[in-house]
């Protein structure tokens, strides 16, 4: 099956902002989908990687979360600014969830003010 244009260019543009934006922290303290972060310290990731895996249930588009698939979606998080700040934390919390299945790429922004 052909995917649109327009979606494959959205994934590498959300992929490439991933990779320049992401940040976290290698000192242990928790871990995180395999990456382990301390807790108030905030240190640039320059190099993100993130493992997308297929949804585990059904997923409806409603504006809530609390899908079981959701829950088990990988979450990319800890995203630092570019502009104002040079690789700075921003004001605002930022978490992405990503996940798929046979017809769908699912993409999820929660933004906390």
């Amino acid at each position: 099956m052909r995917r649109p244009l327009g979606l494959s260019l959205l994934l590498v543009l959300f992929l490439a902002q991933l990779r320049i934006a992401g940040a976290y922290s290698q000192a242990a303290s928790f871990p995180v989908s395999g990456v382990f972060l301390q807790k108030d310290v905030f240190v640039p990731n320059l190099l993100p990687t993130l493992t997308v895996s297929r949804a585990t249930g059904p997923i409806s588009i409603d504006a809530n979360l609390d899908d079981a698939a959701w829950r088990s979606a990988a979450a990319a998080g800890n995203f630092s600014e570019v502009f104002p700040g040079d690789q700075t934390k921003p004001p605002i919390g930022i978490r992405a969830l990503i996940t798929y299945d046979e017809a769908h790429l699912y993409v999820a922004f929660v933004i906390e003010d």
